[in-house]
């Protein structure tokens, strides 16, 4: 039997749960985020998920040539309970 792995993005999950959830406390923010992260691997009929952080400069940093790869993104706060999600 074949099993399904769906590969997230989990800095955006880490963000859209964050930001939806501005007045949570971290066990809340914790649980929306697994509930959200159940709720994407339900949709695809997944065994099992993988989650990918990024952490420090990657590949598409040599391909942004014209501007820097998020450049306009130096300056913004990170989300409440970034670094304990």
């Amino acid at each position: 039997m074949n099993k399904t792995i769906v590969i997230c993005d989990a800095d955006s999950i880490l963000y859209a749960t964050s930001y939806a959830n501005k007045d949570k406390s971290l066990e809340e923010m914790i649980e929306n985020m697994d509930l959200f992260i159940s709720q994407i691997t339900n949709a695809c009929n997944a065994d099992r998920v993988l989650l990918c952080l990024t952490k420090g400069p990657n590949l598409r940093d040599q391909f942004a040539v014209t501007k820097p790869y998020k450049g306009n993104r130096k300056n913004r706060e990170f989300p409440m309970f970034y670094k304990e999600l």
